[in-house]
């Protein structure tokens, strides 16, 4: 009996030590079971190896990356999860931290069984058992592909950003608060006339910025670094010593943090668009400058009319042996200096009629040639290279001889004590180039003049002037200053160009661009004789707004036996038409008139009689009705002033042509 009960009271601690085993088992599964779960809770991919290297668990995130169940881990190796060539690469790593225990990290690839590939940073560290020994190792993974992704696409940002500030035309830079250079790309270097970023930065701004803007950049850099916008031209003075002037537009450059370090500029070049500007203003200038002259010749003209008509008359009048007839010539050979005068205004303001016609220009300047040999002086010595080929333009022959005998006495000046003159005749293409270099000029050939003296010279504010009207460097009296604004309109009127280089000391070159034609090449004509005005009966309407012309047109046509009929503007004149379209022969119409112009009213009475005979009259120019289109419509033109036997002539030339039937 006392066997049996310890038996049974054995039984009983044993059973009570087993109750106390399982519950320890069931502390120790609930333990685990919660440090599983902490493991699964955590957010990255979590795995641990034992010290060959075979998976003993992992985490739920680890299970998502691979795209394996825990079980299809857990006992495998990385060859049996990864691809061969990433599983060498884990391996490696796993053994050489096993061999050297601590903490491990390192950049690589995870592809998982989708073949989905992600960039990671693996962060690895070793650990033991309770008794010391090495147990294996623990890892966690970052997943680093969006960072990878923008990095890549950061770095390919800047590589193109780089390229565009590299390969655009402006010159873009930051400047620090004192004036160093920080970055420069290489438009801006090719500007400052260099190709090596270390030559220049690090060094003042300054240093490269014409002395008389330094005050004007420290204000715009002040400016810049109160956070505002600012714009400013300035003169930059290269590594060789060129000049450019240049347009910078500067914005604060503003770090990470949104401090301003520094200013950003960009820069055009306007060295050109500056020259091309001033090249607009002076022909702007001197367009104005030709009206202006134009409507001074206009007036001018009208009233030389009077003088030289009246003063015709009175010398018609006046015997012979009067003496007052001396005086009548000295009023009427001042008065014809002062319609020259009113001619070249004219040209300046090419509103001079042309006769054009095709004609060799080599002919031209032989002909020039001749008259110069007699008048240039014997101290100057002339030299002509005219051109093989045949250079054909369409001019007005006498005009372009006035022009070089103008170019040729302003160069015979310039050489009180001899040297030479030269004129050069070749053929000349404008182009782009031409273009671009000179500010002007249309594309095709050209014939070129050129006459160039060994002279005293003018600096650039003298040769910026030397075609304006009434400029000149001669002493009072010795010049009108109208020769060489003659010769540019005569050019103009001829849809040329005309340039000019001089130094101090160096002489003066004019070139002149004539457009060629491939026209015939007629021949001159010859000077009709002089013959005395014949008068006649016809009737004859003139209309003239000036009363003192209308006063002297009425005198000298009844003088000769015509019938005049007066009106004083377009209107009137058309009104009296009307009333005496019958009896009326022929039409002399001032172009410039109130109400209506010449052409209007010409217009208006064609209307009423196709077959009226017309003459225009001007002092300022056919600018609205060309002489080939007069021509070409079986019209006259007669300019201001004329004298009274020129103008009996005309009318009764334009009479005669038509005879009535």
């Amino acid at each position: 009996m006392e066997d049996e009960a310890k038996t049974k009271e054995q039984l009983i601690n044993e059973l009570r030590e087993l109750r106390l085993q399982i519950a320890e088992l069931k502390n120790s599964e609930a333990k685990l079971h919660f440090l599983q779960e902490l493991i699964d809770a955590i957010p990255n991919p979590l795995f641990f190896k034992d010290t060959k290297g075979i998976y003993l668990g992992c985490n739920k995130s680890f299970e998502s990356l691979l795209g394996l169940r825990k079980e299809q881990i857990v006992g495998k190796s990385v060859y049996d999860v990864s691809p061969s060539h990433l599983a060498d690469k884990y391996y490696e790593a796993d053994m050489a931290l096993l061999r050297q225990p601590g903490i491990q990290t390192y950049e690589s690839s995870v592809v998982a069984m989708d073949g989905t590939e992600h960039e990671m940073i693996f962060y690895k560290a070793t650990f033991r058992h309770p008794d010391g020994t090495l147990g294996g190792l623990v890892g966690t993974i970052i997943d680093i592909s969006q960072r990878h992704r923008l990095e890549e696409a950061l770095k390919e940002s800047e590589i193109r950003l780089r390229a565009i500030i590299n390969t655009a035309p402006q010159c873009i830079k930051l400047i620090a608060a004192d004036g160093t250079l920080l970055e420069m790309n290489p438009a801006g270097l090719a500007m400052i006339e260099t190709n090596s970023i270390a030559q220049v930065k690090g060094k003042s701004i300054y240093s490269m910025i014409a002395p008389e803007y330094h005050d004007a950049f420290r204000m715009l850099t002040g400016k810049v670094f109160k956070g505002e916008n600012g714009v400013l031209e300035f003169e930059t003075i290269g590594l060789r010593g060129t000049h450019r002037w240049l347009s910078t537009h500067a914005v604060p450059f503003r770090d990470a943090k949104g401090e301003i370090v520094a200013l950003l500029g960009i820069t055009d070049d306007i060295t050109e668009n500056r020259k091309l500007r001033a090249q607009l203003l002076q022909a702007q200038k001197m367009e104005a400058v030709g009206q202006l002259a134009g409507g001074i010749a206009h007036d001018f003209n009208n009233i030389l009319t009077a003088i030289m008509g009246y003063g015709s008359i009175l010398r018609m009048k006046l015997r012979r042996d009067n003496q007052l007839i001396v005086n009548v010539e000295q009023i009427l050979q001042a008065a014809d200096k002062a319609a020259s005068l009113t001619q070249n205004l004219l040209a300046f303001s090419r509103k001079q009629i042309m006769n054009a016609r095709p004609v060799n220009l080599n002919e031209i300047i032989a002909r020039v040639e001749k008259f110069l040999l007699r008048i240039i002086g014997e101290d100057i010595e002339i030299k002509t290279n005219l051109s093989g080929e045949i250079l054909t333009v369409n001019v007005d022959s006498g005009q372009m001889e006035q022009a070089l005998l103008n170019l040729a006495t302003n160069a015979r000046d310039a050489m009180p004590n001899g040297g030479v003159l030269s004129i050069v005749t070749e053929l000349s293409v404008i182009n782009d180039e031409f273009i671009k270099a000179h500010g002007f000029g249309s594309f095709g050939k050209f014939a070129l003049i050129s006459v160039s003296d060994t002279g005293a010279g003018m600096d650039k504010e003298t040769s910026d002037k030397i075609f304006e009207p009434f400029f000149t460097t001669k002493d009072v009296g010795k010049g009108t200053g109208l020769g060489l604004a003659m010769v540019y309109g005569t050019v103009k009127q001829h849809n040329g160009y005309i340039t000019v280089y001089s130094e101090q000391g160096r002489g003066t070159i004019f070139k002149i661009y004539i457009p060629l034609v491939s026209l015939n090449i007629e021949k001159e004509g010859e000077v009709a004789s002089e013959s005395l005005p014949v008068g006649g009966t016809e009737t004859i309407l003139v209309a003239e707004d000036d009363p003192v012309l209308r006063k002297l047109d009425s005198k000298v046509l009844t003088e000769y036996g015509y019938n005049v009929i007066l009106a004083e503007d377009g209107e009137d004149a058309i009104n009296k038409f009307m009333d005496n379209k019958d009896k009326i022969h022929i039409c002399i119409l001032d172009m410039i008139m109130p109400k209506k112009s010449g052409k209007e009213t010409y217009e208006a009475i064609k209307k009423i009689r196709s077959d009226v005979r017309i003459i225009f009259a001007s002092g300022y120019a056919a600018d609205r009705i060309q002489k080939d289109e007069l021509l070409e419509k079986g019209l006259n033109f007669i300019q201001k002033p004329i004298l009274p036997n020129e103008f009996l002539k005309k009318i009764r030339a334009v009479l005669d042509q038509w005879p009535d039937g």
